[in-house]
């Protein structure tokens, strides 16, 4: 189907505002937690200033922030891209696949960049805005120019979801005084500060135990930790220090009040 100028230059700045991040964003170990995915609709709608409560509306109810959602119309990811979109993407997008697609991060960025567009094209008129974003095409194209029900029906809940995402923010700025868009951000950042913090943290303790270059691959004195055969009263080393005190307070117990059993079957509790 030929395009006319506005849906090119529509598609062109999707496009350009997604490109970017399809070649720098590393594919994660694992899938994001909904919560995770909430931060992420949230950045990326402050980052393009479109409101947080609306994208987060089109993230709830297309696939409630799951990242691999799949709809039976064959809209995907996390803002349910629709499936005309996603076919012009994958041909004017070098090297963009659907994986890529799926992932959250660049799901997201497609999504708010087209959601962004739409309410500029539209004035702020969100129920059309919305009904083209779910479509793919303009409302008066779509089955002759006559709105689904079920199109019109998520467009309310849409809507719905909206406002509620809204008072929910009004009562929160009411009762601290703090812009909750702000708050969201801060906590975003401490969030991933947070996992970047533990994975420090595991990458230290694995670095901690590792036996020095001079024992690896040899038998060392009975009862050592790392892997040496036999039974013995060999001392603990100390607990390293961010474990004290700190979160870890199995661990430490284990540390401070427990020996070990056996060699390289593993530790035991005595």
């Amino acid at each position: 189907m030929k395009m006319r100028r506005g849906g090119h230059l529509l598609m062109r700045g999707v496009v350009v505002a997604g490109m970017a991040l399809v070649v720098v964003m590393p594919i994660r170990g694992q899938a994001a937690t909904r919560q995770e995915v909430k931060e992420m609709v949230v950045q990326e709608a402050m980052r393009q200033d479109v409101p947080s409560t609306l994208a987060l509306a089109v993230a709830k109810v297309g696939s409630d922030f799951q990242g691999l959602a799949q709809s039976k119309q064959d809209a995907q990811g996390v803002m349910q891209l629709p499936p005309n979109l996603v076919e012009r993407l994958m041909v004017r997008v070098t090297d963009l696949s659907q994986d890529q697609l799926q992932r959250p991060q660049v799901n997201i960025r497609y999504g708010v960049t087209y959601l962004k567009l739409l309410l500029k094209q539209y004035g702020e008129n969100w129920e059309k805005a919305l009904l083209h974003y779910l479509s793919g095409e303009r409302p008066d194209r779509v089955s002759g120019g006559m709105v689904l029900e079920k199109e019109q029906e998520t467009v309310l809940s849409m809507l719905r979801w909206e406002k509620r995402y809204r008072d929910q923010m009004s009562v929160w700025q009411a009762a601290t005084g703090v812009e909750v868009e702000k708050l969201t951000e801060q906590v975003s950042v401490l969030s991933r500060d947070l996992r970047a913090a533990r994975e420090q943290s595991r990458v230290e303790d694995e670095d901690w135990y590792a036996p020095p270059p001079s024992m690896r691959g040899r038998r060392g004195p009975p009862g050592h930790r790392h892997g040496f055969r036999g039974r013995g009263s060999h001392p603990h080393p100390p607990p390293p220090p961010h474990w004290r005190g700190g979160a870890a307070g199995d661990a430490a117990d284990f540390w401070y009040g427990s020996g070990l059993k056996g060699g390289r079957a593993g530790m035991q509790w005595n």
